[in-house]
């Protein structure tokens, strides 16, 4: 779904939203060389969310471009600067859980999957210092298979609002100065990465890093 704005009043505006569902029994990295599954005879033992699949995506961009007020002079100094916010969200993105790379299973693969104890592996109230419950989980008994899926948990969601101001001031025919602000997230906002997913881990179930702080960065471009 999208909503398209023209150039009206000296704006643009452009928003889309998308929902899809992306299933797959491989997700392909970069090498095929290495074990692939869990369990080498069953491929469709690895059946679901593919890796990037995230079920809700959201953007909007806005352009925006000052009409300038006053006189002569202040016109000049006001008129055409462009303001572009863009606004950035979705659902979090798929994670498997492991045993720590142990071979329970005795496959030899190293991709061996815990099994899950509990019917509702996450919390009331998700935190940092407990995305999903860990009870929910245990190794499987030695020469068998985990019952958890590939992809079966879902990390946190996210959201980030970047903005520019830019204008190009003419100062001659041949000659022209861009003065240009950019803002990466803007509100130094802190989406929170994925947790540790190895059952081996003393974080497992935690979440112990962030995205990027806010970045800002001034520029100055003569043209000619």
């Amino acid at each position: 779904l999208s909503i398209e704005h023209r150039f009206a009043s000296n704006f643009t505006l452009l928003s889309n939203y998308t929902w899809s569902h992306c299933i797959s029994d491989f997700d392909f990295q970069g090498e095929l060389a290495g074990p692939l599954y869990q369990n080498p005879n069953s491929r469709t033992g690895e059946r679901g969310n593919c890796i990037f699949d995230h079920r809700h995506i959201f953007n909007t961009s806005l352009l925006a471009t000052s009409p300038g007020v006053g006189g002569a002079f202040a016109q000049r100094i006001t008129r055409n600067w462009q303001l572009s916010p863009i606004l950035t969200a979705s659902g979090g993105a798929p994670m498997t859980l492991t045993d720590g790379g142990k071979d329970i299973s005795g496959s030899g693969q190293l991709n061996d999957r815990p099994n899950q104890i509990l019917s509702n592996p996450y919390p009331a109230n998700q935190t940092l210092s407990q995305w999903f419950n860990p009870a929910a989980f245990a190794n499987q008994a030695k020469g068998t298979f985990g019952d958890v899926g590939r992809s079966a948990l879902t990390a946190p969601g996210y959201w980030n609002l970047d903005m520019s101001l830019i204008r190009v001031f003419k100062l001659t025919e041949r000659f022209g100065l861009e003065t240009r602000a950019e803002a990466f997230n803007i509100v130094n906002h802190g989406n929170w990465n994925a947790p540790a997913t190895s059952i081996t881990s003393a974080q497992f179930g935690q979440i112990t890093t962030f995205t990027a702080p806010r970045i800002v960065q001034l520029a100055l471009k003569l043209n000619f």
